[in-house]
Protein backbone atom coordinates (compact mmCIF):
# COMPACT_ATOMS: atom_id res chain seq x y z
CA UNK A 1 0.00 0.00 0.00
CA UNK A 2 1.40 3.36 -1.26
CA UNK A 3 1.49 6.23 0.83
CA UNK A 4 -1.49 8.14 -0.89
CA UNK A 5 -3.64 4.89 -0.12
CA UNK A 6 -2.64 4.54 3.39
CA UNK A 7 -3.25 8.57 3.70
CA UNK A 8 -6.82 7.58 2.24
CA UNK A 9 -7.42 4.64 4.00
CA UNK A 10 -6.98 6.34 7.44
CA UNK A 11 -9.22 9.46 6.24
CA UNK A 12 -12.00 6.49 5.45
CA UNK A 13 -10.98 5.54 9.38
CA UNK A 14 -11.47 9.17 10.81
CA UNK A 15 -14.57 9.50 9.03
CA UNK A 16 -16.40 6.15 9.81
CA UNK A 17 -15.63 7.09 13.31
CA UNK A 18 -17.14 10.46 13.48
CA UNK A 19 -20.08 9.24 11.78
CA UNK A 20 -20.44 6.42 14.70
CA UNK A 21 -20.31 8.90 17.27
CA UNK A 22 -22.08 11.75 14.87
CA UNK A 23 -25.28 8.81 14.77
CA UNK A 24 -24.74 7.69 18.77
CA UNK A 25 -25.15 11.24 19.89
CA UNK A 26 -28.27 11.81 17.75
CA UNK A 27 -29.67 8.31 18.56
CA UNK A 28 -29.51 9.68 22.39
CA UNK A 29 -31.08 12.67 22.21
CA UNK A 30 -34.01 11.01 20.00
CA UNK A 31 -33.98 8.15 22.94
CA UNK A 32 -34.16 11.28 25.49
CA UNK A 33 -36.92 13.13 23.23
CA UNK A 34 -39.09 9.99 23.39
CA UNK A 35 -40.20 10.97 27.16
CA UNK A 36 -42.45 13.91 26.07
CA UNK A 37 -43.52 11.70 23.23
CA UNK A 38 -44.83 9.12 25.78
CA UNK A 39 -48.45 10.69 25.88
CA UNK A 40 -49.03 9.14 22.18
CA UNK A 41 -48.35 5.79 22.03
CA UNK A 42 -47.69 5.52 18.37
CA UNK A 43 -45.45 8.33 18.75
CA UNK A 44 -43.58 7.02 21.27
CA UNK A 45 -42.75 3.72 19.67
CA UNK A 46 -41.97 5.58 16.50
CA UNK A 47 -39.11 7.45 18.29
CA UNK A 48 -38.06 4.32 20.26
CA UNK A 49 -37.32 2.12 16.68
CA UNK A 50 -35.77 5.44 15.52
CA UNK A 51 -33.35 5.87 18.57
CA UNK A 52 -32.52 2.11 18.24
CA UNK A 53 -32.27 2.37 14.51
CA UNK A 54 -29.82 5.17 14.74
CA UNK A 55 -27.86 3.73 17.38
CA UNK A 56 -27.39 0.08 15.05
CA UNK A 57 -26.18 2.48 12.56
CA UNK A 58 -23.28 3.98 14.42
CA UNK A 59 -22.52 0.30 16.43
CA UNK A 60 -22.03 -0.88 12.07
CA UNK A 61 -19.81 2.71 11.73
CA UNK A 62 -17.91 2.27 14.61
CA UNK A 63 -17.22 -1.62 14.03
CA UNK A 64 -16.34 -1.24 10.26
CA UNK A 65 -14.13 1.88 10.98
CA UNK A 66 -12.07 -0.69 13.15
CA UNK A 67 -12.43 -3.46 11.03
CA UNK A 68 -10.69 -1.44 8.53
CA UNK A 69 -8.30 0.68 11.22
CA UNK A 70 -6.99 -2.96 12.28
CA UNK A 71 -6.52 -4.14 8.45
CA UNK A 72 -4.55 -0.97 7.87
CA UNK A 73 -1.93 -1.56 11.33
CA UNK A 74 -1.32 -5.28 10.85
CA UNK A 75 -0.46 -5.49 6.88
CA UNK A 76 -0.41 -8.62 4.94
CA UNK A 77 3.23 -10.43 5.45
CA UNK A 78 1.81 -12.89 2.69
CA UNK A 79 2.59 -10.75 0.01
CA UNK A 80 6.77 -10.73 0.68
CA UNK A 81 8.17 -13.98 -1.08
Amino acid sequence: MNEHERAKTELEVTTLRMFGVFFAVLSAFVLVGTFWALDKRSTAVISIASGVALFGVAGISRFAASRIARKLESPRTSDST
